[in-house]
């Protein structure tokens, strides 16, 4: 059976180039306490290794290598969503199977999930072969629909008897809240009821909270900057202050630096910007059009830099990163450069202001910059 130690943060993370870099950035005092949950993208996806979208085969063996590799001997959530339109439902037994097979055998600890409609409906008939006596727990992703069907209790129990045939605590269940407005009042007791809700229906091995508000498009003008306020940050914050069962029983989800919409495959020109997450806001920083590249991301990299929201060079490998940048110590990079430092940055930020809230330390690195930043600075 998989553990959950001390893990108290579960980001929601497309297992892209930049993700898995990121994941493997940690320090290991950072990643002791992460738990990702992890969403390969299909196999139209152009694959940034390779050159071109993987054959079916090789997603199902790179997607498990993957996992290993970036993420090696801590357990994962591993949510495979995307990939039963592209590899089927029929025969899903046999690649599903390979996916978690490679995985483990690599190195992996992935934890299967699936919403409880897929284990109630026609894709129980792949995922029963994952789960059957894998003796590494579950996961079931209830959303805000399910956790307002007043039929909840009963799925649960007749999933969990019948179908995946576990006790409560060999499952972990996570309340997806990406539906909710969570900018409307009393967010954090609409937390609190579900937690409570579900914590009546069995003793999980964990729940997790799982939301996010960051939006669905670039929200800063070209050229511009803005603040975004981290609302499910703050919404399970105030829930864990106000009830200690929430504090000590429910962890923390998002999406790290993202929205909860899933744009795989689309094409088109990658927008030039950073988001940097402060204690509740993220920072977005967009280059303006028509500006090349090395010379809009040294620029917006001082614009974090030379500011009060800057953690420090010792914070993450993605704060170092930044920091070379606005030095011009490094390339201005490229879309999976960018994305790495936005979700290193966050995944530390986050686990440390958890610190705060749990009572556990993360400390950051002390590591100066190179002796000659005044002079790019024009300090």
């Amino acid at each position: 059976m998989y553990t959950i130690g001390h893990q108290s943060y579960a980001p929601v993370l497309r297992l892209k180039q930049g993700e898995y870099l990121a994941l493997a950035d940690l320090r290991p005092d950072v990643a002791g306490h992460v738990i990702p949950h992890l969403i390969p993208p299909p196999p139209k996806e152009r694959d940034p290794e390779k050159g071109r979208p993987l054959t079916p085969e090789e997603m199902v063996y790179e997607t498990g290598r993957r996992v290993a590799m970036y993420w090696p001997y801590r357990p994962c959530f591993l949510d495979p969503r995307f990939l039963f339109t592209a590899l089927g439902v029929e025969g899903s037994a046999g690649w599903l199977g390979r996916l978690f097979k490679v995985a483990t055998e690599s190195g992996g600890r992935p934890v299967p999930v699936f919403t409880l409609e897929d284990y109630e409906g026609d894709r129980f008939s792949g995922i029963g072969a994952v789960i059957d006596g894998a003796g590494v727990g579950v996961g079931i992703r209830l959303t805000l629909t399910d956790l307002v069907d007043i039929n909840l209790r009963d799925r649960l129990h007749q999933v969990l008897l019948k179908r995946i045939r576990v006790k409560p605590d060999s499952c972990t269940l996570i309340l997806d809240m990406t539906e909710a407005d969570l900018s409307l009042p009393d967010t954090d007791e609409l937390l609190a009821a579900f937690h409570m809700q579900v914590m009546e229906v069995g003793l999980w091995h964990s729940v997790i909270f799982q939301g996010t508000s960051y939006p669905e498009k670039n929200p800063a003008p070209a050229g511009g900057r803005i603040e975004v306020p981290r609302l499910e940050w703050v919404t399970w914050k105030n829930a864990a202050l106000s009830d200690p069962i929430v504090r000590r029983g429910l962890l923390f989800g998002d999406f790290a630096a993202d929205s909860a919409k899933f744009n795989f495959g689309k094409g088109g020109r990658t927008i030039p910007h950073y988001r940097y997450a402060g204690p509740s806001n993220w920072t977005v920083v967009r280059a303006a059009k028509d500006v090349p590249l090395r010379v809009a991301m040294p620029a917006l990299a001082r614009s974090i830099v030379e500011s009060d929201i800057f953690a420090g060079r010792g914070f993450s490998i993605a704060d170092r990163m930044l920091q070379d940048t606005a030095l011009e110590l490094s390339g201005p990079g490229n879309a999976t450069t960018w994305r790495r430092i936005n979700i290193g940055h966050h995944i530390t930020r986050v686990v440390t202001d958890l610190g705060s809230t749990l009572d556990f330390a993360i400390t950051a690195h002390v590591e100066e910059a190179p002796a000659h930043q005044g002079s790019l600075f024009g300090i």
